[in-house]
């Protein structure tokens, strides 16, 4: 998804920050989650891909949750959604500031 944007949006050093599933703790996933939460982590570790080194960060979002999960949209909890916001927007800033 990640080169199909950059190629699509004519951005190829296009910054990127995805965020975990706030369910999932990242010390003990179950079932599906622990791939999808391995896979989440693996786009931003420069040795399993490393053309997005620098360019891409994960944000953990697990301790940010206040309840909820991806299917019930964090049950409508607004700190929730200002905390992962916030995560997400710390992540961009450090990708950012990498180029200085």
């Amino acid at each position: 998804m990640i080169k199909a944007l950059r190629a699509d949006f004519d951005a190829p050093d296009a910054r990127f920050v995805l965020a975990t599933l706030g369910q999932t703790n990242k010390d003990n996933p179950q079932g599906t989650e622990k791939d999808i939460i391995e896979a989440m982590f693996a786009v931003s570790d420069p040795e399993k891909h490393p053309e997005f080194s620098g360019d891409v960060a994960t944000a953990y979002t697990h301790p940010l949750s206040k309840g909820g999960g991806s299917s019930g949209h964090y049950d409508n909890n607004a700190e929730t959604y200002m905390n992962v916001g916030l995560g997400m927007g710390e992540a961009m800033v450090e990708l950012l500031k990498a180029d200085n």
